[in-house]
């Protein structure tokens, strides 16, 4: 007995299953790539964003104080690991806010801008007990966040539909490896029955099987997982720098070609050995 016991059907049927397995191996690569970097691109963002607080102090009783709290403060601030800048806010800018151009003698609270750290998520708390410490009535508020921001509605296509498109069609396409590899055995019943009353095993039958489904199958696999790499190689240099956020985080560096590479290996893995295990199941259950 020797490889090809099996007939194999003709390259229009072997076509149709490789390039049906190759077009969902394609989608789910690019797809769990992108999911990949819409993570990515988050991460990019909030390592690029700086957080801001407002110290507000109340206007001192005594002009001659003001200078003297606000040194204080400020030096406290400047001294803090996670605090990167730190401004007085113009008295003029205050006054405009909170009264305008009327009461221009009344006292104006002292405000400062303090900028942390890029991606640094400051603990209010526990600065605002230091300030308390000098300033009993200072405060310290939550002003937001400063720099780039990942657009909301990329980022939710890629964190959440990405993943979800990738997984079904990762599930659709081990699927159809699975009907694909049954249907073969499936076909195959009375030959399989005869090599087995002349001594062959199931891991002959396997390697009987190797030009179909399998072969056909690693083909499309492979083809798609491909594609799927080369299309993702192009996002990444498509257009002028910047013109599109993903390109943040999509990069031709080896560390992230290899990374690519080997996550569209794994799928193809993943198919073939739903194939492989569905067949071996389908002959173990064969008569």
């Amino acid at each position: 007995m020797s490889a090809g016991t099996f007939p194999a059907p003709g390259w229009p049927a072997r076509g149709v299953a490789a390039l049906l397995l190759g077009l969902l191996v394609l989608t789910a690569t690019v797809a769990l790539a992108l999911a990949a970097a819409g993570h990515g691109l988050l991460l990019a963002a909030e390592d690029r964003s700086v957080a801001v607080a407002v110290v507000s102090l109340p206007a001192p009783l005594d002009p001659a104080d003001r200078e003297g709290d606000l040194a204080g403060v400020v030096a406290l601030l400047r001294a803090d690991p996670e605090v990167g800048q730190v401004e007085a806010v113009p008295e003029a800018e205050v006054r405009e806010v909170l009264v305008g151009s009327a009461d221009a003698d009344l006292p104006m609270p002292l405000l400062l801008e303090v900028r942390f750290d890029p991606g640094v998520v400051p603990d209010l708390d526990r600065l605002h007990g230091r300030i308390t410490a000098l300033a009993p009535d200072g405060l310290i508020e939550d002003a937001g966040t400063i720099g780039p921001r990942a657009d909301p509605a990329l980022l939710g296509l890629l964190r959440y539909a990405m993943p979800v498109l990738g997984a079904g069609a990762l599930l659709l396409a081990m699927l159809l490896a699975a009907v694909v590899a049954a249907d073969a055995v499936r076909r195959r019943h009375g030959e399989i029955e005869v090599l087995r009353m002349l001594g062959a095993d199931d891991p002959f039958m396997l390697r009987e099987l190797r030009p179909y489904p399998f072969r056909p199958l690693w083909l499309g696999g492979l083809a798609g997982a491909g594609l799927g790499a080369l299309v993702m190689l192009m996002l990444a240099k498509e257009g002028p720098e910047g013109s599109w956020p993903v390109q943040a985080v999509l990069a031709v560096r080896p560390l992230d070609v290899a990374i690519l590479l080997l996550g569209a290996c794994a799928i193809v893995l993943a198919v073939a050995l739903a194939a492989r295990q569905t067949a071996n199941a389908m002959l173990r259950r064969l008569p």
